[in-house]
């Protein structure tokens, strides 16, 4: 080899390099920019955030330390107006606070031996007041509670119809009808009651004695419990067990009984 073909391979040699070197160069680039342009699919993070101009937080998505996601929505100064998150048993909840956080209202599951979706009403010490919820059998209701979390009244509606046997017992018929009902209670039980249905109004007294007023289209009934009236007044069907007639008493008619149901007085 003469020094003319050394120089020209040397030559050659030097270009192929320089060419080789830019095209790789050119190929990393690209597929640099190629990677930065394909958006990710998963993000991973502990906590998300947005805040306006001034730095102040409008919206959180992170995690609880208990292990569960919770989202707040902040008012523009910065306090938590409404709260998305995983209650201590476990269920769902949306809390919307008040003033300096205070919680007001509340929709998540009502728990009491079943769970049900209910709204929760709270005083300005957090306290629940009142719920407003549907049954495992689709009956909605409505408790108010004392600042003790204790259950003062309960007004309760369902579309079954019950009647009450010879025996006394409350059982469910295959009628169809829109019977409500109020219970007052105490932390002693209910200690009265008064409820609508296809048989009239009722109105019971539990505490001390018991009484019950029963009100239809055409008479009251005045008794010690469902199955003793001790007093009527207005039309009602009266068995005579002699003979085994039924007479029909007229609405101006007055009709006392015993604590055996007997008849005592009556007039006219």
């Amino acid at each position: 080899m003469n020094r003319t073909q050394y120089a020209s391979l040397l030559v050659l040699a030097m270009v192929c390099g320089l060419v080789g070197g830019a095209i790789s160069t050119w190929l990393l680039m690209a597929q640099s920019v190629l990677a930065q342009a394909s958006p990710q699919k998963v993000i991973e993070a502990e906590e998300f955030r947005v805040v306006g101009e001034d730095g102040t937080m409008l919206w959180r998505v992170g995690a609880t330390p208990q292990g569960h996601a919770a989202m707040n929505l902040f008012n523009k100064q910065g306090s938590s107006s409404i709260l998305l998150a995983w209650d201590t048993d476990n269920t769902p909840f949306i809390r919307f606070l008040g003033p300096d956080a205070r919680l007001d209202l509340g929709l998540n599951w009502y728990i009491s031996g079943e769970i049900t979706p209910g709204l929760n009403l709270y005083d300005t010490d957090g306290n629940l007041r009142a719920t407003f919820a549907v049954s495992a059998r689709g009956d909605p209701f409505l408790l108010f509670l004392d600042p003790d979390g204790g259950v003062v009244l309960d007004l309760e509606m369902t579309d079954r119809v019950f009647d009450v046997t010879a025996s006394g017992d409350v059982k469910e018929t295959d009628k169809k009808g829109v019977s409500l009902s109020l219970n007052a209670l105490s932390q002693s039980g209910v200690i009265s009651r008064v409820s609508l249905d296809h048989n009239g109004l009722d109105i019971h007294a539990f505490k001390g004695r018991t009484g019950r007023l029963h009100l239809t289209g055409s008479s009251i009934d005045l008794g010690e419990d469902i199955l003793k009236s001790r007093a009527v007044i207005g039309s009602l069907e009266l068995k005579n067990n002699r003979t085994g007639s039924t007479e029909i008493r007229p609405l101006s008619s007055l009709v006392l009984f015993d604590e055996k149901g007997k008849v005592v007085w009556s007039a006219p």
